[in-house]
């Protein structure tokens, strides 16, 4: 079985892919021309807000709590055809549903890459580099 070690390194396409989808998911109401239901549109605002907010936080330091909310979020807008009642035709569903299922999959991915250990990219290096400055200071 090949290795496969770039998976245990966060990256920051991770984090920029989970706030593209929460503009998607905002969006999508407007892009599918399915506004009738509109506790389905705020729903869908106040979510796709949400992954916006947490893929930035995730994106300037990775936090686990951020990820776990990534996969609330991703849960919560994959079922939402089901509790808003917009479940039985359309594209709003299926954006809903792909993205929900999108998102939850790259929290399990960051959740794991937590716990393997692995540094953000990047990280390694800056913290090689701070530690290089404190010990030439000295």
């Amino acid at each position: 079985m090949p290795k496969l070690s770039f998976l245990r390194v966060h990256r920051a396409w991770a984090d920029w892919l989970v706030m593209a989808i929460g503009v998607a998911i905002a969006l999508a109401p407007w892009a599918t021309k399915e506004t009738a239901n509109q506790p389905a549109v705020l729903n869908a605002a106040v979510i796709g807000f949400a992954l916006m907010m947490l893929g930035e936080l995730d994106l300037v330091h990775f936090r686990r709590w951020a990820v776990l909310g990534q996969l609330a979020c991703g849960a919560w807008i994959a079922i939402s055809p089901l509790i808003f009642g917009y479940s039985g035709s359309g594209e709003f569903r299926i954006w809903h549903l792909a993205a929900g299922l999108i998102v939850l999959l790259l929290g399990a991915l960051e959740l794991w890459q937590y716990r393997q250990g692995g540094p953000k990219a990047g990280q390694a290096e800056r913290e090689t580099a701070n530690r290089m400055e404190v010990g030439q200071r000295n």
